[in-house]
């Protein structure tokens, strides 16, 4: 609810710079319709953000020089530049988004598991089923990867499933999941450490915030 709460109010603070005297009013409303149907707590969306709240700043201080001071004269010939500058800044979007790319599909829901000294695991579903991918972040750990995201490759052997990730020019063996348990190994960690499957600490989990994360931490 907050989220597009946050989306309504961007959106009427940038029709309300525009002015109902804009030259591309009904484009601009359309445009922002549509946009703010879309999640802005993305990367994308956070630049996007970015680059509105830019714009309409700068829109209202020429508007406001330009209402305020000249003549009605003056007003009609700086219409080309409002053109040429909303022009420019939708080219600019465009052209950001364009080389974003489509969002991974992931499941909807996390599953996490809880080990030995308060560790936790995190585990999502990225991509195909057929990809057999998944997102992995380790946390509350002595170690490098502590809260690090990696996508890992999911092989069956047997019963089990096991996540692996090339480090060193070589592919470890992180988890090895069985049913409910399970055992992580971390690289040079000579100790294995038992898991549990948490359907407590799996409910708390956010599968788009957690994909947010891992886009935010990949660029």
């Amino acid at each position: 609810m907050s989220h597009q709460i946050g989306k309504l109010l961007l959106k009427r603070l940038a029709l309300a710079h525009l002015g109902p005297s804009f030259p591309l009013i009904p484009a601009a409303n359309s445009f922002l319709t549509r946009l703010f149907s879309q999640n802005l707590f993305t990367p994308e969306g956070i630049a996007f953000t970015r680059v509105t709240s830019t714009f309409i700043l700068l829109l209202h201080l020429t508007q406001g020089a330009i209402m305020n001071n000249w003549t009605p004269y003056f007003r009609e010939k700086c219409k080309p530049f409002f053109l040429t500058l909303t022009t420019l800044f939708f080219l600019s979007f465009f052209s950001l988004t364009s080389h974003a790319g489509p969002r991974p599909e992931v499941a909807e829901r996390i599953i996490a598991y809880r080990g030995d000294q308060g560790i936790k695991i995190w585990t999502l579903r990225i991509g195909d089923r057929k990809a057999h991918e998944a997102l992995v972040q380790i946390e509350d750990v002595d170690h490098d990867w502590n809260l690090l995201i990696q996508k890992m490759k999911i092989t069956r052997v047997n019963d089990e499933l096991r996540y692996s990730v090339t480090t060193g020019g070589k592919r470890h063996v992180v988890l090895i999941l069985k049913q409910n348990n399970g055992e992580l190994y971390l690289p040079n960690e000579p100790i294995a450490i038992n898991l549990a499957y948490s359907d407590s600490l799996s409910q708390q989990g956010d599968a788009q915030n957690f994909l947010n994360h891992y886009l935010a931490n990949k660029k």
